[in-house]
């Protein structure tokens, strides 16, 4: 038997609507509790909760407080956007009591604000090598990195695409508003490593998802372990779409020095062993 206190914290830590699984029927319910409590998962989403909360903690490191814009003058009684020459009768005893008179009545002289519009973000896509080489804690991390970023992407609502891939795609994933299906969050988790590697199969299909207009202004980020060379005729048509779209990727290289990524990502990330201080530096660009 599953104990509740431990599925619940699953749940949580992956974000996932308990109230949707109510849905469900009770056979496919139990079979989603096993595989919520399966170790694999459950170390997943440990690290994705580790990288989610890194990722959050430079959110708010970066999200500065923009100040609001001055657009005209009012009356009022907010007494942050009361007029300094309104301020200054506080210093006279008669002044005063008039100044508490109009605060009453809410007529100080003030400014009138709007506040400063922060531009939308974009779609994410994610491109996650499942070759081989990735067994075992490397891809572990990789796919808890494509978590966080899916809840990034919920928490913004913002659309997010991802695919696991090796010489070709094996698994694709499309969550509009980052929001995805528990069936889908399993199936994302659970995915292995095998195969070789081929960057010009992910990259395309990525081009082509990002040509679509829902995801127009999307950034793409891909993690990977062992780097290999896109063909030049690929690698041309490549950046020249960066260049007309105004297209960012960025990658994380785990176990190597980068090399060919650095050809055509607009930031890399070289760590000898999957580390959360890359993907925190990441999704900080990101957000």
């Amino acid at each position: 038997m599953v104990p509740a206190q431990d599925l619940q914290g699953q749940m949580v830590c992956r974000g996932i609507d308990g109230s949707g699984l109510t849905r469900v029927p009770l056979g496919q319910r139990i079979e989603r509790a096993r595989q919520l409590m399966s170790p694999r998962f459950k170390k997943i989403a440990r690290l994705s909760g580790r990288v989610r909360n890194l990722a959050r903690s430079k959110q708010g490191g970066s999200l500065k407080r923009l100040r609001d814009e001055y657009h005209s003058i009012t009356m009022g009684d907010h007494l942050g956007r009361v007029l300094p020459v309104e301020l200054a009768s506080l210093s006279h005893p008669l002044r005063r009591l008039d100044f508490g008179r109009r605060l009453m009545e809410r007529k100080l002289l003030e400014y009138e604000v709007r506040p400063i519009q922060r531009e939308g973000k974009g779609p994410v896509i994610c491109l996650i090598d499942r070759s081989g080489s990735m067994g075992g804690a490397k891809m572990e991390w990789a796919s808890a990195v494509g978590l966080a970023l899916m809840d990034t992407a919920r928490r913004q609502k913002r659309d997010f695409a991802a695919v696991f891939f090796d010489t070709q795609i094996f698994a694709e994933f499309r969550f509009e508003r980052g929001k995805a299906p528990p069936e889908e969050i399993f199936r994302f988790a659970t995915v292995g490593a095998n195969g070789g590697t081929s960057y010009e199969v992910p990259l395309s299909w990525a081009l082509d998802v990002q040509a679509e207009s829902k995801f127009r202004h999307a950034d793409i980020v891909m993690i990977s372990d062992g780097e290999c060379m896109v063909p030049e005729e690929f690698y041309n048509r490549l950046m020249a779409t960066k260049k007309e779209r105004g297209l960012r990727i960025m990658s994380i290289l785990i176990g190597g020095v980068p090399q060919e990524l650095t050809r055509w990502s607009d930031r890399v990330w070289g760590v000898m062993a999957p580390a959360d201080e890359a993907a925190g530096e990441m999704f900080a660009e990101l957000i």
